[in-house]
């Protein structure tokens, strides 16, 4: 693995060509390259992600319009076990938009409508769970 770390320009997460085809070098979006190239160990805090947690965060981004790289990373973070806050001022509650999806869906009287979907991750920093959440909503708002 020392060979992935070397000044700090390779993806630690290559080591599995399958899950990291989709997703952002994580060591270069935590910025964990500059604690990788003095003590090239593993990253400071442990930070790594199950199999089953890359193939869901594969599944969540593959479907993403709206998440940019650096909510990405934040997320990816989130998931292999970070609990430092990038903003907590703003409490310890963070959710990122993944998506917005126009859909036809059909109402309790039988009519099919137009709504606009938005899909979130939701991070709660004190108690270190997430999930997703849909918000639905009108396309004239």
């Amino acid at each position: 693995m020392s060979a992935h770390l070397e000044k700090g320009k390779k993806n630690i997460a290559n080591e599995d060509n399958s899950a990291s085809a989709l997703l952002p070098p994580v060591s270069s979006q935590l910025n964990l390259n500059s604690d990788q190239q003095q003590t090239k160990e593993v990253p400071k805090k442990g930070l790594s992600l199950t199999r089953e947690q890359m193939v869901e965060a594969q599944d969540m981004f593959k479907t993403s319009n709206k998440v940019t790289r650096p909510e990405k990373a934040l997320i990816l973070g989130f998931m292999a076990g970070s609990r430092e806050n990038p903003c907590p001022q703003n409490g310890p509650i963070v959710s990122i938009k993944l998506s917005e999806i126009l859909e036809t869906l059909p109402q309790p009287d039988g009519i099919f409508k137009a709504i606009i979907t938005d899909t979130y991750f939701v991070m709660n920093y004190d108690t270190g769970q997430w999930k997703r959440i849909k918000k639905y909503r009108d396309p004239a708002e």
